[in-house]
């Protein structure tokens, strides 16, 4: 019962408690309810993370909007939590909500790759991330061969076919010592 967070008077926890009880609820139907709840929430990081677990939750896109999008090291900005929810609903369409083209084209990329549907790539107008989209909704290696060796893109789609197939064997194509490493600590 959020009237409970009120008799909190240390400020952080009060914070807590409107978090939790925000995105502790069963489902759609309390959202707009639990939006408020965020409201009451002091500290922006916490609140904003706040509104991107109920949109994540709810595969609702709503929430995105009171989420800023002004620091891109920030893990719960704007346009990550479009992609999050296109992620999670499988719907590209939300994807287009991105301010930052790159963010769009990771969003169309991380859903094409969920769905396997290497038809949404074709949204990207960069050739080498629509490769990149094809390759990895097709998660097929080979097509991860014409991609660039510089800015580990290459090595990038090694690692995330392994992800989604766990065929280790694919390392070993992978020339980042760091990027292997990571590869072969994938569901260790």
């Amino acid at each position: 019962e959020p009237v409970i967070c009120e008799l909190i008077n240390n400020s952080d926890w009060k914070d807590d408690c409107y978090f939790n009880i925000a995105t502790d609820f069963g489902g759609v139907a309390n959202a707009a309810q639990n939006i408020t709840l965020c409201e009451n929430i002091q500290r922006k990081f916490n609140r904003e993370s706040c509104y991107y677990t109920i949109a994540q939750n709810t595969k609702n896109p709503g929430p995105c909007k009171k989420v800023s999008n002004d620091d891109p090291n920030n893990p719960y900005h704007r346009d990550s939590c479009y992609g999050i929810v296109a992620q999670k609903s499988g719907d590209h369409t939300v994807c287009n909500r991105s301010e930052d083209i790159n963010n769009e084209y990771r969003c169309y990329t991380f859903v094409a790759e969920v769905k396997e549907d290497a038809s949404i790539c074709e949204l990207i107008d960069s050739k080498i991330i629509k490769d990149l989209c094809v390759a990895l909704a097709k998660r097929d290696p080979k097509l991860c061969e014409s991609l660039p060796i510089d800015g580990n893109t290459r090595d990038s789609c090694y690692a995330n076919i392994v992800l989604s197939t766990k065929n280790k064997k694919l390392c070993s194509q992978i020339e980042s010592d760091e990027i292997k490493d990571y590869c072969l600590k994938i569901n260790d």
